[in-house]
């Protein structure tokens, strides 16, 4: 049996301005009424197209963001962080 993608689930920090935004482009999103966090779109071609808000379920461990951001430098062959290394008081 061949392979089919069906499905396309991007997760987006804000699902009621993501909505709006596809909208503009001319696709309509039903938002799930048990879960506001979750919209789905039924594509022309079959594909379902799901947005969904990542929620942070924890503080992420400290140093996360730098590791981040220098793989992600190194990715792109820049050598400037993308982001500063958030720093505790002393």
């Amino acid at each position: 049996m061949k392979p089919v993608m069906d499905t396309l689930d991007i997760v987006v920090a804000d699902v009621a301005a993501s909505v709006a935004f596809y909208r503009c482009l001319g696709l309509e999103f039903q938002v799930d009424p048990n879960y506001a966090e979750h919209a789905g779109c039924d594509l022309p071609n079959g594909l379902h197209l799901m947005l969904d808000e990542e929620k942070p379920r924890w503080p992420a461990p400290v140093g996360t963001a730098a590791r981040v951001a220098r793989r992600s430098s190194w990715r792109s062959g820049s050598t400037a962080p993308l982001m500063s290394t958030p720093r505790t008081p002393s």
